[in-house]
Order: C-alpha cells, then sequence, then structure tokens
C-alpha cells in the first residue's frame, strides 16, 4: 500500500483547538457577570436562569439623599397641609356658632315682642272694659238722679238738698217721708244696689290688679328688651371691632396666603405625580428594551452553540 508523502494527513488536533476556542467564546459570554448597555445603571443576571434581577441597585448616594429629602419635604407638606385644614374647620366651627347664637338672639326678640305685644293687646282690651264699665255707671247714677227729681222735685225757693244736709240726713229725712210699703221697697232697690255695687266693685279691684299686673310684666318685659338690645348691639360692636382690629385683619390675610399657598401645592403635587408617572412608564420601557435584548442575546448563543 503506497502512502503520498505530499498529502497532507487528516489531524483530529486542529478540529479540537476549534472546538475549545468556541466553547471558550461561549464561556466568556456565560460567565459575564454585567453586561453594558444604552441603560445608564447596569443590569445583573443570574448565572443559573439569566434572567435580570428585579432589585434597583442605588449607585449614586447623592441621588439617595435627593430622595430622602424629597419624601420628607413631601412629609412635611402633607403636615402643614392638615394643620391648616385643621385651623380652617376651626374657623368655620367658630363662625358657624355665631351665627347660630345671633339666630338664638333674633328669636328670642322675636318672641319677646310677640309675647310683648299679646299682653298689650290684652292691657287694651281691659282698659277699654273699664271705660266701658264706668261708663254705665255713670249712666246709671244719671238715671237715677233723673228718677229721684221725677219723684221727689224740690221747691224751687228752697237751697238743694245736697247742699243742706249730708247723704245720711237726707236718707233719714227721705225715709220718714215713706210709707211701710215704699219704704220695703226702698230697702230692696237698695240691698239690690248694694249687691250690684259691691260686685262692680269687686270687679273692678280685680280689674285693677290685673292691669296693675300687666303694666309691671310689660315694664319688666320692656326693660329685658332693652338690655338685650343692648347685648346684641355690644355684641355686633365688638364683631365690628374684632373685624377692624389688626391681629384680625392680618390673621384673615395668613388664611388667603395659606389658601392660595394650598393651591399651588396641589398644583405641584400634580405635577410631582405625572413626573412620578412618566418615570415609571420610562422604567418600564427600559425593562422591555433589556428583555427584547435579552432574547436577542439567548438567540444569539443558541446559534453559536448549534454551531
Amino acid at each position: 500500500m503506497n502512502i503520498n508523502s505530499s498529502q497532507i494527513p487528516h489531524s483530529p488536533t486542529g478540529s479540537s483547538s476549534q472546538k475549545n476556542e468556541n466553547q471558550s467564546n461561549i464561556n466568556q459570554l456565560l460567565v459575564a457577570e454585567t453586561i453594558i448597555t444604552s441603560q445608564s445603571s447596569p443590569i445583573l443576571f443570574n448565572m443559573t436562569n439569566m434572567i435580570p434581577s428585579q432589585i434597583p441597585m442605588i449607585t449614586n448616594t447623592s441621588e439617595h439623599n435627593n430622595l430622602s429629602q424629597r419624601r420628607e419635604a413631601r412629609r412635611r407638606r402633607r403636615q402643614r397641609n392638615r394643620q391648616r385644614r385643621q385651623e380652617q374647620r376651626e374657623t368655620l366651627q367658630q363662625q358657624q356658632q355665631q351665627r347660630r347664637q345671633q339666630q338664638q338672639v333674633q328669636q328670642q326678640r322675636h318672641n319677646s315682642s310677640r309675647s310683648l305685644q299679646r299682653r298689650h293687646e290684652r292691657y287694651q282690651r281691659w282698659q277699654e272694659r273699664l271705660r266701658q264699665w264706668e261708663l254705665e255707671r255713670d249712666q246709671r247714677r244719671q238715671r237715677e238722679n233723673d228718677r229721684d227729681r221725677i219723684l221727689y222735685p224740690s221747691d224751687p225757693m228752697e237751697e238743694p238738698m245736697d247742699e243742706m244736709y249730708s247723704e245720711p240726713l237726707l236718707e233719714a229725712y227721705m225715709c220718714d217721708r215713706m210709707n211701710p210699703n215704699e219704704r220695703w221697697e226702698q230697702e230692696q232697690i237698695n240691698e239690690l244696689e248694694g249687691f250690684a255695687v259691691l260686685e262692680h266693685l269687686e270687679q273692678l279691684a280685680l280689674m285693677q290688679d290685673e292691669l296693675e299686673q300687666l303694666q309691671q310684666i310689660d315694664h319688666i318685659e320692656r326693660l329685658q328688651e332693652e338690655e338685650e338690645q343692648i347685648q346684641l348691639e355690644q355684641w355686633e360692636q365688638d364683631k365690628s371691632t374684632d373685624l377692624k382690629d389688626p391681629s384680625v385683619i392680618a390673621y384673615i390675610s395668613q388664611l388667603e396666603d395659606d389658601i392660595e399657598q394650598l393651591r399651588q401645592i396641589d398644583a405641584l403635587q400634580t405635577m410631582d405625580n405625572e413626573i412620578l408617572e412618566e418615570q415609571k412608564q420610562e422604567r418600564n420601557d427600559q425593562e422591555i428594551i433589556q428583555m427584547d435584548e435579552w432574547e436577542a442575546l439567548t438567540l444569539l448563543n443558541q446559534q453559536l452553540s448549534e454551531n
């Protein structure tokens, strides 16, 4: 069997070295713990499953300090907002209490005015009844005098009996001139008139007592109404004085400034929320890009392994 010496024999050493070189390249790709991409922060890969770690790495202490300062600023801002809202609630409660007190004072004045009006009307009715009773009494006396003048005409040449005699003597004289029947009738008339007079006198006394009581009540209620009016005017004057007080004006101005500041803070918080939402969306987009790059790298490794 002739062997040509010019023929290059097939040596397994060459293919083995090429295979070892490819395997070395693959191992270098697998062993690499950090792959630099377009992302600013590095991504850590696990050696077993090659999944990027979801735990963010804080590579800059200044950024961490800025985050802590922003959190502290937000916490203080929320605390100030709660304190301002509490002060506003207390102010509103005080205003509502003042309005309720004013309404109560007005209601009391209205009730007192109505009660005083009713008592005044009743007082006028009692006065009208008293005047009517006095008028009836005068008319009754006038009728009695007319009757006496008709029954017992006086002599024009004599002086009037009322000027000459006193009333007891006149009654005794008239009684002596009467017969028994007239005397008995006169006694009955006097008795009935006495009862009527006593009854009217009792009614008059009761009416006088009630009128005096009503006058006292009206006087007391008038004093109370004047006192309430003075208190209301004093309260309104104090309220007006408080509103003109520089400290109150400064407090109101401070409240307005705080309200405006709260509006600005709400606007800033809205902007911060929008910025945080955008940053979150950017992180999600970066994670998607990293996953795409990782899938491309895995596909490349598979192709190299197949070759």
